[in-house]
């Protein structure tokens, strides 16, 4: 809304046009709380592609597919981590801790970008261990050990998501076959390395399918 050009944007209708998650997480990532912001529709697009469909959606996704593919959908027992797990756990606790001095703050966008960095950071994982090269290997053991790893990135990422895109938490936490609700677990509840073993996972539809760009200019 612009009180000096007296224009208004109906926040029901971006909604249905996008997807009530998409919207706030648009507006939270991109508007300062408390501050005034600018927005177009290619931005929305660009986020929603970008950071919800390329970076959240597709380490889900992934993840679950190698999880359904090496080990029947059931997350295999974990080994000894290495350096590059202990360095994505210690990752972890300061993205919690930075997420919970931010929130204080009111400072939701930064929260935000908190949490990209460590999905992104999963992302990263997956091209550094090349699970993919482990199971032709044979080498089953590290690779439990790279898809308990990311099963954790995606498990923290959802109860952190929750007080922004509830909808999407909580059918990441439905995929990753937790029980309860994202939104009710404290920081203590859902700690590093605290998965059960054995959790059956339950791949369903993407999260956020991609948007054309090109046919979505020809729509509008």
């Amino acid at each position: 809304m612009s009180k000096s050009v007296g224009n208004v944007v109906d926040p029901f209708n971006l909604a249905d046009q996008y997807g009530v998650d998409q919207v706030r997480y648009f507006f939270l990532r991109e508007v300062p709380f408390g501050q005034d912001g600018n927005y177009n529709h290619e931005a929305i697009v660009a986020r929603i592609n970008a950071d919800l469909a390329n970076d959240l959606g597709n380490l889900l996704n992934r993840t679950l597919q190698m999880v359904d593919n090496f080990f029947g959908g059931t997350l295999p027992p974990v080994e000894n981590a290495g350096p590059l797990e202990e360095e994505i756990a210690r990752l972890a606790d300061e993205t919690l801790a930075e997420v919970d001095a931010r929130m204080e703050d009111f400072a939701f966008d930064e929260a935000l970008k908190a949490i990209w960095a460590f999905v992104s950071r999963g992302n990263k994982y997956i091209d550094e261990t090349m699970p993919w090269t482990l199971a032709r290997e044979e080498k089953g053991a590290e690779l439990g050990v790279v898809l308990n790893t990311l099963y954790d990135v995606l498990r923290l990422s959802a109860m952190l998501l929750a007080p922004f895109m509830p909808g999407t938490a909580a059918r990441m936490w439905d995929q990753l076959g937790l029980s309860g609700a994202p939104a009710d677990m404290r920081y203590e509840d859902v700690k590093w390395g605290g998965r059960e073993p054995g959790v059956k996972v339950r791949k369903g539809k993407v999260l956020f399918p991609r948007i054309d760009l090109a046919e979505w200019r020809k729509a509008r």
